[in-house]
């Protein structure tokens, strides 16, 4: 949804055979099905990011549907119930968090990597990081600040252990963007979050989609371990 279906269908219209994951088989049927009706290619395979072998299965099976992983965008998180400080702050919720964020990522970075060294084709790979990974917010994001820094952190890690394979890893820190929970905020409230954008608008999901094909194309083909900011001049 949001950041990710925005995502998929930039992915499929650039021409790329995109498959899609996420734990709902019926949200990813229905995106699949719209990239189908433009013309373009994509499978659903139902993925839960914190189950290796969920995720050691989706990279198999779209290695054997289309023979090769060239790309990979690393989108899944866990938006957070509970807006308190850290003294405050429940921890079975900020394990949740961190097992998407954290764990699930590094579950996909090892069976990505493994695929795209295993086939000796070079393949680019981008994680969803965040501001709130770079920068603190009035202390009432522990456990979304906590892993969306680990994001960036491992990263960096597997970026340097992959270039020697030609593989590439990046990262992109995003704002404040009109899908998701924002997405589902008041006009009135969605102005708000505007009012704190240098560039004076809310992202969109195709800003982080294009994005996200950049550093996946031959554009980016020198770029490897960077986090690039999407967020309207917030870090600014």
């Amino acid at each position: 949804m949001g950041i990710g279906e925005a995502t998929a269908e930039y992915f499929a219209a650039a021409g790329a055979s995109v498959v899609l994951a996420a734990r709902s088989a019926s949200a990813i049927e229905a995106i699949a099905a719209r990239i189908a009706q433009s013309g373009g290619t994509a499978i659903c395979i139902p993925t839960d990011v914190t189950d290796e072998d969920s995720v050691r299965r989706l990279v198999e099976q779209t290695v054997d549907r289309f023979g090769r992983l060239d790309c990979a965008v690393n989108n899944a998180g866990m938006n957070p119930n509970t807006f308190t400080t850290i003294d405050e702050y429940p921890m079975d919720e900020f394990r949740s968090i961190c097992d998407v964020k954290v764990y699930g990522v590094a579950c996909c970075l090892k069976h990505e990597i493994a695929a795209m060294k295993a086939a000796g084709t070079h393949g680019s790979i981008v994680n969803q990081s965040s501001v709130v990974g770079v920068q603190g917010s009035s202390g009432t994001y522990p456990a979304a600040s906590a892993s969306q820094a680990a994001v960036i952190g491992i990263t960096k890690a597997a970026a340097a252990g992959a270039a020697p394979f030609g593989i590439r890893v990046n990262a992109l820190a995003i704002g404040a963007v009109a899908t998701g929970t924002i997405g589902a905020l008041s006009p009135e409230e969605q102005a708000q979050y505007a009012a704190h954008v240098p560039l004076g608008r809310l992202g969109t999901g195709d800003d982080i989609a294009a994005a996200a094909a950049y550093l996946c194309s031959d554009m980016a083909s020198w770029v490897t371990g960077a986090l690039l900011p999407v967020e309207g001049g917030h870090l600014a």
